[in-house]
């Protein structure tokens, strides 16, 4: 099982990678964020799926609390990383060809995934996409040395064609053309 940490600014096409990578490889390939938790709780501050500034702000501090208070976060994508791998050994008694996309904006929790998962890092870049910017989880997306930086300026068959790629970078296993 293969941990790929990856991040971009707002809009510049990580969800729309992962997903072409889910086609490519179907039921091998998890996407999961750093903040999945946190957007189901804020939904009970009144939260509706914004993604304007005060929104992205407001999911940064409540994130920035929980881990203050106990890791929570980070706990919870861990255990979420096991609960991965337990399941796919249960019922395909391996784990190879596994990818799990973890979405991480800050250096800090890049720094640990990568430490305790030995994740690969991808950056997204959209450069037509202006940055998110208002906290400093949007302001340090490009402070991390990225083992690799995906600039997204194509359409759907070149994304398709650079999921391709990366993916074969990444784990080494040869995808067959349609």
């Amino acid at each position: 099982m293969k941990v790929v940490v990856i991040n971009g600014s707002g809009g510049c096409g990580k969800d729309t990678f992962v997903q072409m990578c889910q086609k490519i490889r179907p039921h091998k390939i998890y996407n999961i964020s750093m903040i999945d938790a946190v957007k189901r709780e804020a939904k009970s501050f009144g939260w509706h799926d914004e993604k304007d500034d005060k929104a992205r702000r407001f999911l940064s501090d409540l994130k920035d609390a929980w881990e203050r208070y106990n890791d929570g976060p980070y706990d919870l994508i861990k255990y979420r990383i096991e609960l991965i791998e337990k399941t796919e050994l249960m019922r395909h008694h391996t784990t190879d060809n596994i990818i799990v996309f973890i979405h991480a904006r800050e250096p800090n929790d890049i720094e640990r995934l990568v430490k305790d998962f030995n994740a690969f890092t991808l950056l997204i870049r959209r450069p037509s996409v202006e940055r998110t910017h208002g906290n400093h989880a949007d302001d340090c997306v490009e402070e991390w040395g990225y083992d690799m930086i995906y600039e997204n300026i194509g359409d759907f068959e070149d994304i398709e064609f650079e999921a391709r790629m990366i993916l074969n970078y990444i784990d080494g296993v040869e995808i067959e053309e349609k």
